[in-house]
């Protein structure tokens, strides 16, 4: 049995298209669509990026390809895997980002790609931007899932005139934090 299509003398494989038209189905909807010279990375950035989203509620153009373990969206541009967020900021103003730049979210949500949401940072403007808004968890001392000690115990060993080895025993941990602590290298206290 042949494809479907009509002007189609190829051998059908599912749904009575051959396997050309069932992935043009698949992917666009229609046995008849196109893309210009092909379908890998050839239609236009822009085209792509659009096919690639979809608004939500909050305003944002979220990302439905492919996305890292920060949820970040990725996206191939020529034969190279780059964050689609960053494309569509230099698709949507001509230009690359510039050098050690990052291109921050105003939405604060990662698979957006909207370029109204999106604008250009240095790495300490888009930190700041995440402790203004209370996005960066500060895991510092105790509040630190991987923390030994309490302050309680910190203010002990510096209090305490014990050799580091017996301290390091009794709070089990290594000398060299105990030094550390004692020096204030380390659970520095902020006034």
């Amino acid at each position: 049995m042949s494809c479907s299509v009509e002007g189609c003398a190829k051998a059908s494989e599912k749904r009575g298209w051959c396997g050309m038209h069932y992935r043009r189905w698949r992917i666009h909807g229609s046995t008849d669509t196109v893309l210009p010279r092909g379908r890998f990375g050839k239609e236009p950035l822009n085209d792509r990026l659009a096919r690639w989203s979809k608004p939500s509620p909050s305003g944002c153009l979220e990302w439905l390809g492919f996305r890292d373990a920060k949820g970040y969206g990725r996206i191939t541009v020529d034969g190279e895997a780059r964050k689609a967020h960053r494309v569509a900021w230099e698709v949507a103003n001509g230009r690359a980002v510039p050098p050690g730049m990052h291109i921050c979210h105003s939405c604060d949500n990662p698979p957006c790609i909207n370029p109204a949401h999106l604008s250009p940072g240095y790495p300490a403007e888009n930190v700041a931007d995440m402790d203004a808004k209370g996005r960066r968890a500060a895991l510092r001392g105790s509040s630190s899932p991987k923390a030994k000690l309490t302050w309680d115990a910190v203010r002990q060993i510096r209090s305490s005139n014990n050799p580091g080895r017996e301290l390091a025993a009794l709070y089990g941990v290594s000398e060299s934090l105990i030094s550390q602590v004692r020096h204030n290298q380390i659970w520095k206290e902020t006034a």
